[in-house]
């Protein structure tokens, strides 16, 4: 290999860790800034800092559909469907004042998602496999596998938002996650997003992997 072809490989490479880099960014920076903007406004207006952290949310959602936009002429249909809900049961939060709608929200994202993953199923449409064929060559019954996977986890994060609850925590404070962070339910509910949701769904697609390199390029043996 000639230097030239180095230089470009190099190059190439280089880009494509950025690309990969910036849609991360885009798809976890929203949490990111939630996460922060609610330790900031906890520090000041504690009694309504989820409103603020959820408009910042909004804003940071909002941008990233945009970016997508701008850059790729396409926004991923993940994004479409979580930014819609963001904004909408956001918007139902600040302008009741009801902080019900935020913690409902991430229930809803996942519920909706696994639905979506089942129902395109039933149909006929792995949609799972219209997502990231792109990406991967696999059989269509390994394409269901991993839907009905996907599925599984976004109703168990649904399942353990509802777990954590913050009105049922604070009402319960002597737990003990909360005597060991020194937090409030709420307080526990939010960094998790960060810590905790965000580390767990990282593995999860990491424990999928083997299952995928496996199959990949394997050829299609359903009828």
């Amino acid at each position: 290999m000639t230097d030239t072809e180095k230089t470009t490989e190099s190059r190439s490479g280089a880009r494509q860790t950025a690309a990969g880099g910036v849609k991360i960014l885009v798809e976890v920076g929203p949490v990111i800034a939630f996460v922060v903007a609610y330790n900031v406004a906890n520090r000041t207006v504690s009694d309504t800092a989820i409103f603020w952290a959820t408009g910042v949310y909004m804003v940071a959602v909002a941008i990233a559909v945009a970016y997508s936009w701008i850059t790729a002429k396409r926004v991923p249909p993940m994004l479409i469907v979580t930014s819609a809900i963001v904004l909408v049961f956001g918007g139902l939060a600040i302008g009741f004042q009801s902080k019900f709608f935020a913690y409902i929200k991430p229930t809803v994202i996942n519920f909706l998602l696994a639905g979506l993953i089942v129902g395109s199923i039933v149909v006929g449409r792995n949609i799972w496999k219209i997502f990231f064929s792109a990406a991967f060559a696999l059989p269509d019954r390994i394409w269901r596998v991993l839907a009905l996977r996907w599925a599984a986890w976004f109703v168990f994060l649904g399942v353990l938002n509802v777990a954590l609850w913050p009105p049922y925590w604070d009402a319960n404070p002597d737990v003990v996650w909360l005597n060991i962070t020194g937090q409030t339910g709420e307080e526990f509910w939010t960094y998790f997003k960060l810590w905790g949701v965000l580390p767990l769904t990282f593995l999860f697609a990491m424990a999928n992997v083997p299952i995928t390199m496996k199959h990949a390029g394997e050829p299609d043996s359903d009828p």
